[in-house]
């Protein structure tokens, strides 16, 4: 069930949400990730704020609620996981007692196409900071559902270790230079139609850093990753999800994600030795160029 709206709640709760948004468009966290989204996608629904805007969220209406609530959510689009010393047939028959017994229709998503190249090459944001902040992200190619869904997200988060995690040369290098502090980071990250790798924290010359993070990924696409540096890397990475098979909340989610995007998350080390050198560096060559890399950057205020 959902509550009862009327516009009356649906109005106060609009402010309450209004304020909210207002409160995250003063985050420069908020505003240099979403921005550099934005800055990357010409069409795709991850250029826009999942917060909405206040514009938006004031046309929303309680016929909009349960309208949205009808379509989404209902047992065609749920999944129930469960972790734990459980009898099956019994939560399996406590599901179908509470569940309703009619369900609406799947909904198809239809999340388009892109261009490889980003929308923007570069945005830059007034806010009251102390220091400037950059982030930069890389235009990854999607994957297709099922086992190349994960075999894509460990082959990203291996690479983007391998170019510029803290035991990275390009990492030491950066920070020996002071281009760099503490704050750096970089990840990849994959959502339904889109996928990037993105890295950045305070600096002040961050076309220093990016052209730094381009030049050592066309060096090690040409040169090949070292196999000492490639083996550490891909323990390391194997035994975080390793790890990850102690909390049953992670064996959930993982369970969860892997079921909506069609591969089993429990085979992952079958993944983990199909990966090879050659693969971490066809997806540099191929990801982090100049022409799939947008800049999001935050500037104190004049």
């Amino acid at each position: 069930s959902i509550p009862y709206f009327t516009d009356e709640s649906v109005a106060k709760e609009q402010g309450i949400i209004g304020q909210e948004i207002r409160m995250i468009e003063d985050n420069p966290d908020w505003q240099i990730y979403t921005r550099m989204l934005r800055a990357m996608y010409h069409r795709h629904a991850a250029r826009t704020s999942i917060a909405g805007t206040v514009e938006s969220i004031a046309e929303i209406t309680a016929d909009t609620l349960y309208d949205c609530h009808k379509a989404f959510y209902t047992p065609a689009n749920m999944i129930l996981t469960v972790v734990g010393d459980v009898d099956p047939v019994h939560v399996i028959d406590l599901a179908n007692r509470v569940l309703p017994k009619l369900s609406g229709p799947i909904i198809e998503r239809d999340y388009g196409t892109e261009p490889e190249t980003v929308a923007e090459k570069e945005t830059v944001l007034e806010m009251e900071v102390s220091a400037p902040q950059f982030l930069a992200g890389f235009k990854c190619a999607p994957a297709a559902e099922g086992d190349d869904y994960m075999r894509a997200a460990i082959l990203g988060d291996m690479a983007s270790d391998i170019l510029m995690g803290e035991s990275s040369a390009l990492y030491q290098r950066l920070y020996e230079q002071g281009l760099i502090n503490p704050s750096f980071g970089g990840a990849f990250e994959m959502m339904p139609g889109v996928a990037y790798l993105y890295a950045g924290g305070d600096g002040k010359d961050p076309r220093a850093v990016t052209d730094a993070i381009l030049e050592e990924a066309t060096r090690i696409a040409a040169e090949g990753v070292d196999e000492a540096y490639f083996q550490r890397i891909r323990k390391a990475s194997f035994g975080a999800n390793l790890r990850g098979l102690n909390s049953f909340e992670n064996i959930a989610v993982t369970l969860t994600e892997g079921y909506f995007h069609g591969y089993d998350p429990l085979r992952f080390p079958e993944v983990f030795d199909s990966i090879t050198p050659e693969d971490i560096t066809a997806f540099l060559k191929t990801n982090v160029t100049a022409e799939r890399m947008a800049v999001s950057r935050i500037v104190p205020k004049q």
